[in-house]
């Protein structure tokens, strides 16, 4: 299923070099050129990220992100994470189709894509004694990446997403420049 996933998000990636006006950015939240910087909380596993979005075209971005998180597991080991990844995302709102019957676009920005990154991890015994092996811990991330954006003004919103190599639920707020 990543395997498909991967495949055709490069497809839409390609595509949108040599089909550029498939998708309109007027009159939308999102659109070519924006800058994204985002500062979030994520819920399982607990922590704080920021990330950072350009977009290169209308219906695309392409960016990355640092953060940390962490969990206890039984008060034996604590294991952190600390997560560098890229990702790309697909803005559906700009597409010609939907452009002009989606009225609310100019407040909201839904997006889907991949983040692709390593996880940079290390567990602390908590234990009594010594423990009985040491975990593997950290690693290659491979996640989808489902949110969304409500702007309060042109230029600062509040996000929800789920994924990124961060946490499973992700929100925070963010400013466009």
């Amino acid at each position: 299923m990543k395997k498909v996933l991967v495949a055709l998000l490069c497809c839409a990636f390609i595509g949108s070099t040599f089909a550029a006006d498939w998708a309109n950015g007027d009159n939308s939240a999102y659109k070519k050129g924006d800058k994204n910087v985002s500062l979030g909380l994520s819920i399982y596993y607990f922590g704080c990220y920021g990330t950072f979005d350009y977009a290169f075209h209308d219906a695309l971005s392409a960016g990355g992100g640092v953060g940390y998180n962490g969990y206890s597991f039984s008060s034996y080991w604590r294991y952190n994470y600390f997560p560098l990844v890229g990702r790309v995302l697909f803005h559906p709102f700009n597409l010609k189709v939907l452009s002009d019957k989606i009225k609310v676009r100019d407040k909201l920005d839904v997006y889907a894509g991949l983040s692709l990154g390593w996880s940079i991890g290390w567990a602390t015994w908590k234990g009594s004694g010594s423990s009985l092996s040491d975990p593997t811990v950290g690693g290659f991330v491979l996640r989808e990446n489902i949110g969304a954006r409500y702007y309060f003004k042109p230029d600062i919103y509040a996000f929800v997403e789920e994924g990124a190599g961060f946490g499973w639920i992700n929100a925070g707020a963010g400013m466009k420049f």
